[in-house]
């Protein structure tokens, strides 16, 4: 096993996923290795798939997503689905999905494999709200550390058109993740219509890390998973203009994530 700095091998090493090998298949190159999670299906209540596909064989259709994650970080997991006799359907997962959820469904021909953890590190630094509504709900408390919030530890702003809040980071860097706390006392409801935004330095472009449809519930978790190469020294959650409707924002915690150790590079099959 040697560690490069170069992408990896795409490897699904499990038993329970049974599979014809095709003599002309070749792993395509890949930046983690998937595990078998759970046997079923992704739940479209609880996240976002970026990619789907279908096909005639379970290793062709397969492959097809397995591309497709060659190219684009946001790809944690992979389901496949054996549609019918001679039908495949497998998803990438996720734009964005609910930690701790349920989030997926029962299906018994469908099958969930997602990575293994990367090692990251929090680099949210400080915070600003596009508005104040109580100057004890400080808006620092966003970054405080502090992930289950109340009444008075998060901060909250007026009831506005499209309110933000913007993290700055404690140096430009490559965001891979954010993860965003709701309150868990009341109105978890309010975060709803949300996109996250990368701000790269000087306003030279920004990347998308998803767009939560909502409405969250009370205490939940929500990760947003942001593309490639999105350098940035700031990232964004706005609520989104709804026909002349006001909105009030509030989070306890956001926390934004770099990934820090390189990668290994395995050779294996599916």
């Amino acid at each position: 096993m040697l560690i490069t700095h170069g992408k990896t091998y795409l490897q699904i090493a499990f038993l329970l996923f049974a599979v014809v090998c095709e003599s002309a298949y070749k792993a395509p190159e890949f930046h983690g290795e998937f595990h078998l999670k759970f046997f079923g299906k992704l739940s479209d209540k609880y996240s976002q798939t970026i990619f789907s596909s279908e096909g005639k064989s379970q290793m062709g259709t397969l492959a097809k997503c397995s591309k497709f994650c060659v190219n684009d970080q946001r790809c944690i997991g992979i389901e496949l689905c054996h549609i019918r006799e001679d039908w495949f359907q497998c998803r990438v997962c996720c734009e964005w999905k609910k930690i701790g959820s349920n989030y997926y469904d029962d299906q018994p021909h469908c099958k969930y494999l997602e990575m293994e953890d990367k090692a990251e590190e929090n680099v949210a630094a400080s915070a600003v709200l596009s508005s104040i509504y109580d100057s004890r709900r400080k808006t620092a408390f966003a970054v405080d550390g502090v992930t289950e919030c109340e009444r008075f530890t998060c901060p909250h702003s007026l009831a506005e058109f499209s309110p933000w809040l913007r993290v700055d980071l404690t140096n430009k860097t490559s965001v891979s993740k954010v993860l965003v706390y709701n309150r868990r006392d009341c109105c978890g409801g309010r975060f709803q219509d949300v996109s996250l935004i990368v701000n790269e330095p000087e306003g030279v472009r920004n990347f998308s890390c998803g767009f939560f449809p909502g409405p969250a519930v009370n205490g939940d978790r929500i990760l947003f998973h942001c593309e490639n190469d999105a350098v940035c020294e700031s990232v964004t959650i706005i609520m989104n203009y709804r026909n002349g409707q006001k909105d009030t924002l509030h989070v306890c915690e956001v926390e934004v994530f770099r990934e820090t150790l390189t990668l290994l590079q395995t050779h294996g099959n599916i």
